[in-house]
């Protein structure tokens, strides 16, 4: 019986990384009532081999891991490993099968032995005349927000050509996120470095996605092709922030003292604005502003010596950050003070 909420599967029973470099494998989910992240990723792998950070995000089916080599490999050796995926909420595993993979690959082979069910074979093949890696491997964006990530290479001596990247699978195949686009360029020729550019719009969802991109290096009619380690996609925010305050009492003509703390997207720069709102007529509270490089401001909200006993209950910050054309705007959690005698 199912009881992590999804099962998974692989679409290859085998998976051949040239040393030094990143090879990829498809994993699907079937799910079960539950929609939420999955972590994936490779167990039992011998050593000089890297399974890199992978994250099923909400909703998604499938997605793409990989996995890499230091150049340590044994060649010649093919040795089982497994694919395990991880609720990230509770921690319920499962493990990817392979035997219908196994039986495609074996000419519909009736019977598949236990030990292959649920494991895939992986063999290391001779190096390629380049690497290839994003920096950093996980980015943070969020909805109207962009982020970037450089994709560098490392060349062997006379592989000056071009590297041609692409999204795997492409975009219009499940290759991003919803709402999410990606401005991938090439490394130009004799040049090892490249710069993609990551857009959510204002629909894009927040969570953790990972996808792929392959690398292609043609010399003298001949492809040399690898993947990149995953690129983690961290949807958060554009803004948030907290209060808090010592004083849950105060008196006429009394000065409270309230600490706001913002949290922005790294994707979101410039200062914010803030304003307390819920206040009665005569309670004063300063409006202003957080610097750039800042992250929090104490407000003082003056009682007045007018005030008659009562709870207020609605007081709030609003705020607001400009970037560009864009106006992205928050509010506090609202929180209550007690005026007394």
């Amino acid at each position: 019986p199912v009881t992590s909420g999804f099962a998974l599967t692989v679409d290859s029973p085998t998976i051949n990384i040239p040393q030094t470099g990143t090879a990829a494998i498809t994993v699907k989910a079937d799910r079960y009532a539950f929609v939420g992240p999955i972590e994936i990723g490779a167990v039992d792998l011998p050593p000089g081999y890297v399974s890199q950070k992978t994250i099923m995000g909400p909703g998604r089916n499938e997605v793409v891991l990989t996995i890499s080599s230091n150049g340590e490999t044994e060649r010649g050796k093919i040795v089982p490993l497994k694919i395990i995926g991880t609720r990230t909420d509770d921690q319920t595993t499962a493990i990817a099968t392979a035997d219908v993979a196994w039986k495609q690959q074996l000419n519909n082979m009736a019977v598949i032995s236990d030990q292959f069910a649920d494991s895939i074979a992986l063999a290391a093949t001779p190096p390629l005349p380049y690497r290839v890696r994003f920096e950093p491997t996980e980015v943070t964006l969020g909805p109207n927000l962009s982020t970037t990530a450089k994709v560098i290479v490392e060349r062997n001596e006379g592989y000056t050509e071009e590297v041609a990247l692409a999204l795997t699978p492409a975009a219009d195949k499940n290759g991003l996120p919803g709402n999410v686009t990606a401005d991938i360029k090439p490394v130009p020729a004799s040049q090892n470095e490249a710069t993609i550019t990551i857009t959510g719009t204002d629909k894009a969802a927040l969570g953790e996605f990972t996808i792929a991109v392959q690398s292609t290096l043609t010399k003298e009619k001949q492809a040399f092709t690898q993947m990149l380690p995953g690129l983690t996609l961290n949807f958060k925010a554009p803004l948030s922030a907290t209060t808090a305050t010592e004083k849950k009492e105060a008196r006429k003509a009394e000065v409270i003292p309230i600490k706001l703390t913002v949290e922005r997207n790294p994707a979101l720069g410039g200062e914010v604005t803030y304003q307390l709102t819920g206040l009665p007529e005569g309670f004063t509270a300063p409006s202003g502003t957080i610097a750039a490089d800042a992250s929090e401001v104490l407000v003082e909200l003056s009682i007045p010596e007018t005030a008659a006993p009562a709870e207020l209950k609605e007081l709030k910050f609003s705020l607001e950050v400009k970037q560009g054309d864009k106006v992205f705007k928050a509010e506090t959690a609202a929180f209550a003070l007690n005026v007394i005698e």
